[in-house]
């Protein structure tokens, strides 16, 4: 019963074409790096272009090729929310890991606040509908869980140095699976907010929202 209201396009999410919506809040986000992450502004935008060019990359490969299952609203808040209570039990119950991840809290955080966001829901719907959508139904959940985790490659280098961030790869590749696992269960659109949970708790802004931090 409960599967079959995540599946049902309560909103047809797929006629609206949210990738390429996302996919220009990127664009936008890659035009105000400057305001946006004014330290590390050059950084940010290696990372955004990274996106558009996998996303471009996908489309012209994969156009006609996508796993059949959207979801809606209901699966997105669905799986955001079963995500965020999990990360911030976790969290706020080990004391070293949430001042980790709190990271970008500072007195720049009140103008970096909205961007993050936007780039955290951006990433995640764009990388689940790449990675969960269109790649699986060419290579497979496992061969696009691998994908997904080599992708993040380019992304952990140019962010943070890393010659080759193995540990984090293997940790994104399974949390590739899981997210395929939450896609069968309730569509892109569930996957998406589990994801979109996950992004905004990896840099800080879940447990300062939602964690009173």
């Amino acid at each position: 019963m409960i599967t079959q209201f995540l599946k049902a396009p309560l909103i047809p999410f797929k006629a609206f074409k949210l990738e390429y919506v996302m996919v220009a809040l990127i664009g936008m986000l890659y035009l105000m790096a400057d305001l946006a992450w004014p330290d590390f502004a050059m950084e940010a935008r290696s990372v955004l272009l990274i996106y558009i060019v996998m996303f471009l990359l996908t489309d012209a490969l994969l156009r006609d090729k996508e796993i059949k299952q959207p979801g809606n609203l209901g699966g997105f808040l669905m799986g955001f929310l079963l995500t965020a209570v999990v990360l911030l039990a976790v969290s706020l119950g080990v004391p070293w890991l949430r001042e980790l991840i709190t990271y970008v809290i500072s007195p720049a955080g009140v103008i970096m606040l909205p961007f993050g966001i936007t780039f955290a829901l951006a990433a995640a719907y764009l990388e689940e509908r790449m990675f969960r959508g269109s790649w699986p139904a060419a290579i497979g959940d496992v061969g696009s869980a691998i994908l997904f985790g080599v992708f993040h490659i380019a992304v952990l280098i140019t962010v943070g140095g890393l010659a080759f961030p193995i540990i984090p790869v293997l940790t994104l590749i399974g949390l590739g699976l899981f997210w395929a696992k939450m896609r069968s269960m309730g569509g892109i659109m569930m996957s998406s907010g589990s994801h979109f949970a996950y992004n905004l708790w990896a840099v800080g802004i879940l447990l300062l929202v939602l964690g009173g931090i």
